[in-house]
C-alpha cells in the first residue's frame, strides 16, 4: 500500500547552505609561536597559484573557460538595494590558468553553482555560458551554463 503522508520541506537560507572545504595548500608553514627570528622569504620559491580570486561575469553567449573545479564557499557581496547589507553568496570557485601563472576566478550564478554541488574537487570542466533564460518562476532572467567534464592525462 502506499503511503499518502505529506512531507514538508524546509527553506534554508543562504547561510543555512553547506559547503565543501577547500582542499589544505601543501606548502610548508611557519609556527609564530615558536618563532625566534624571521625566515628568508626572499630564497623561497612563489608558486604559480595566485591565491586572490576573480570574479567571473561573461558577457555573451558562447564564452567558454577550461577551468579547474575547487570548491564552493560563501562570498560576502554588498546587496544591490542596500549597500549597507552584507549578503553571504555562495559562488563556485576555479583555477584557470594564463600566461602569468594560475588564477583563481568565482562565479554565483545559483545555476552554476547548483550544478557542481557534487562535483569533487579538482576536476576539470569546460564551462560555457548560454546567455539569459527566462525564469519559470518569477519575471527575471537567469545566466543559463554548459559544463562537461574534461578527461585529462595525468
Amino acid at each position: 500500500m502506499q503511503s499518502t503522508e505529506i512531507v514538508t520541506a524546509e527553506t534554508l537560507e543562504f547561510t543555512d547552505l553547506e559547503v565543501s572545504k577547500p582542499a589544505a595548500l601543501n606548502v610548508p608553514t611557519v609556527d609564530l609561536t615558536e618563532m625566534t627570528e624571521m625566515p628568508d622569504l626572499d630564497a623561497g620559491n612563489v608558486m604559480l597559484l595566485d591565491l586572490s580570486s576573480e570574479y567571473w561575469s561573461p558577457l555573451n553567449a558562447g564564452e567558454a573557460k577550461r577551468l579547474l573545479f575547487v570548491k564552493i564557499d560563501n562570498t560576502q557581496v554588498q546587496d544591490i538595494n542596500d549597500p549597507n547589507l552584507i549578503l553571504h553568496l555562495p559562488c563556485a570557485f576555479f583555477l584557470e590558468k594564463d600566461k602569468s601563472g594560475i588564477k583563481q576566478i568565482r562565479n554565483g550564478s545559483k545555476r552554476l553553482v547548483a550544478a557542481l554541488e557534487n562535483v569533487p574537487a579538482g576536476m576539470p570542466l569546460l564551462i560555457t555560458y548560454k546567455g539569459k533564460i527566462q525564469n519559470k518562476n518569477n519575471a527575471f532572467k537567469s545566466d543559463n551554463w554548459s559544463v562537461k567534464p574534461i578527461i585529462i592525462k595525468i
